[in-house]
């Protein structure tokens, strides 16, 4: 999960100011062939990557806003991450250098919190790389919100149901439902079957919730027809007692 990042910083200023000594060398990417001229271009990726994962590691590491402007955010933090380094490895390296780029980081809040960081920074590059696999295959955002959404809940972060389901698409919940029954053993027929029930709640309750708020009368205007008619009583008063 997202969160699990905060369990790897124990150990990363340490490895920042060592070096890349014990476990951080073995997450480095396998060298590349590179000629000198090719080696300033090498450089320059390589830090243009590690300022990127410094910018998002520190946005998480930054006292938490309302959640509609914190996804925004955090999935754009988070995918320029992944792209920069998308770009310049194969999708193969993605992962190892995502989770290299975690163990690196200095700058990220030192929480000794006991856990394993490399369980941890695993976790972190699984989470982002599968976020891009979805991406590439679909299109769909959902595995970096989901990143960000974890992240939020675990640092502390209130959502409401109603933003959750705003912000999820009924292909989504056919995915999500369908792989959890299939998993299970159902048969292709029972888990879409299922699938497209779950759908049908979420449409329903969508729909529900509408017709809920079209039916709320708004309050406001009858107040106003009262402080008119109290305003017309009382001036009509005020003249007959000055008469």
């Amino acid at each position: 999960m997202a969160f699990s990042i905060m369990q790897a910083s124990g150990e990363l200023r340490r490895l920042r100011s060592d070096g890349t000594d014990g476990h951080a060398a073995s997450l480095l990417p396998a060298a590349r062939p590179a000629s000198p001229v090719a080696f300033g271009a090498v450089s320059r990726t390589a830090d243009a990557i590690r300022s990127d994962t410094d910018d998002l590691l520190r946005f998480l590491e930054a006292d938490l806003p309302h959640y509609e402007d914190f996804l925004p955010a955090c999935v754009s933090h988070a995918k320029k991450v992944v792209l920069g380094i998308d770009a310049a490895y194969t999708d193969a390296q993605l992962q190892n250098v995502l989770e290299n780029e975690c163990w690196l980081d200095k700058k990220f809040i030192t929480v000794e919190d006991g856990f394993d960081h490399e369980e941890a920074c695993k976790k972190f590059g699984k989470q982002l790389t599968d976020a891009r696999m979805k991406e590439l295959d679909s299109g769909s955002m959902e595995g970096y919100e989901d990143f960000c959404k974890d992240y939020y809940i675990h640092k502390g972060g209130a959502i409401s149901e109603a933003k959750i389901e705003s912000n999820t698409t009924e292909d989504d919940i056919f995915e999500k439902e369908y792989e959890k029954h299939y998993s299970k053993g159902r048969s292709n027929e029972r888990a879409r079957h299922e699938a497209s029930k779950k759908v049908q709640e979420h449409k329903d309750k969508v729909a529900g919730s509408e017709t809920e708020k079209k039916d709320r009368f708004p309050i406001w205007p009858v107040a106003l027809v009262l402080v008119g008619i109290a305003a017309f009583i009382l001036t009509g008063i005020f003249i007959k007692s000055r008469r």
